[in-house]
């Protein structure tokens, strides 16, 4: 037996792509809370300084503060959200809303890993 297909088929199991994907997107999902809480936690808010809003859980570059910071100002929010072009569906805008806020909503993109 080839050393490829032994490990194809006696090592890893049919699923196992399935379960791997699984398993990193729950340390992908564990990571931005964290970081979420511990970015959230430590921020200082100036009301005229939107570079104080930022902070990143699920976003690249502080989105997630700036989104929280505005809908702080909202009276009445629909909690309803659509996002084109989210990625694998956590590293990006909207995640925020949906885990952190439980906001439902629409993500449209291509999930690669």
């Amino acid at each position: 037996m080839k050393l490829k297909s032994f490990f194809k088929n006696k090592i890893f199991p049919v699923d196992a792509n399935y379960y791997a994907k699984g398993i990193y997107m729950n340390l992908l999902l564990n990571n931005a809370f964290s970081r979420s809480a511990i970015s959230a936690a430590t921020r200082n808010i100036d009301p005229v300084k939107p570079e104080t809003w930022e902070f990143s859980g699920f976003s690249q570059n502080g989105e997630d503060g700036i989104i929280d910071h505005l809908l702080s100002g909202l009276k009445e929010p629909n909690k309803y959200f659509i996002e084109i072009g989210s990625g694998n569906g956590l590293e990006n805008n909207s995640s925020y809303l949906a885990h952190v806020k439980k906001y439902t909503g629409l993500q449209i993109g291509i999930m690669t890993l």
